[in-house]
């Protein structure tokens, strides 16, 4: 990496970094082939086609359903509710094949960005021309961020290995704030971004999930033979997208 990335700290999913570059490609289409996305603040985010496998799940709990486990039944009525676009078209809670970013960071640094005054936000507040940011309720201010400093992060995914390479070759930033520099791949000579995709021969299919024994992505609650700690988080890209959130085990060791 060429500058720090920020917000590593919650997991930084590889399938939303090739939504992403999915979204790319789509964009490169000429405008005849393109159909109509929506708005990603709906409630229905679109789910780019990947090439890489998917892991299902019964809802269970997630839909309110009893599962014959008192431990889990017990949670089933304090657990946020699956939205329905989480689930396929059997019911199913469905997600991509994919870890989460594995190494430790060489460093971590605070780094501040000014906040964007909500400006249009304040104009509707008051008949004035202006609105002044420079003081009171809507000055600019500066907001911390912790960058994990490395050269190299690693990703483990279940899929074509060929097809997921030229995915990621679209993506020069990743993480939070790269609209700033943050986050930034490695280049090569003519300016290309720098991904290495390795093929595990007689590998674990599982170690997008389980590797080293430890849990190394977010899954829903009532996964099989997973005990760690719950919270929330997101089960599928767009990874910040409110109908994407469920309880969720977090990575630690088993």
């Amino acid at each position: 990496m060429r500058t720090g990335v920020l917000g590593a700290e919650h997991g930084l999913n590889l399938d939303g970094i090739l939504q992403y570059a999915a979204f790319l490609a789509y964009c490169d289409l000429p405008e005849q082939e393109r159909w109509h996305l929506g708005r990603m603040e709906d409630q229905n985010p679109v789910d780019f086609e990947l090439p890489v496998a998917r892991w299902t799940m019964p809802a269970g709990v997630h839909a309110g359903e009893l599962t014959g486990d008192d431990e889990l039944d017990a949670l089933a009525e304090f657990l946020p509710r699956a939205h329905p676009s989480l689930l396929n078209a059997r019911g199913e809670l469905w997600g991509w094949c994919t870890s989460s970013a594995l190494g430790e960071p060489a460093a971590k640094e605070l780094v501040a960005y000014r906040g964007k005054s909500p400006v249009q936000e304040a104009l509707t507040l008051t008949q004035a021309a202006r609105v002044n940011i420079a003081t009171g309720l809507f000055k600019g201010i500066d907001l911390a961020y912790e960058a994990h400093i490395t050269n190299r992060l690693t990703w483990h995914v279940l899929g074509d290995a060929s097809a997921v390479c030229a995915l990621l070759k679209r993506v020069t930033y990743i993480g939070k704030k790269h609209n700033v520099g943050g986050g930034a791949v490695m280049i090569d000579a003519l300016g290309h971004p720098l991904w290495t995709v390795e093929e595990v021969e007689d590998g674990d299919r599982d170690m997008w999930c389980v590797h080293g024994g430890r849990l190394v992505r977010h899954v829903p609650v009532g996964w099989p033979n997973i005990a760690t700690a719950l919270t929330e988080a997101s089960v599928r890209a767009p990874n910040h997208h409110p109908s994407r959130q469920l309880a969720c085990h977090t990575p630690a060791a088993l």
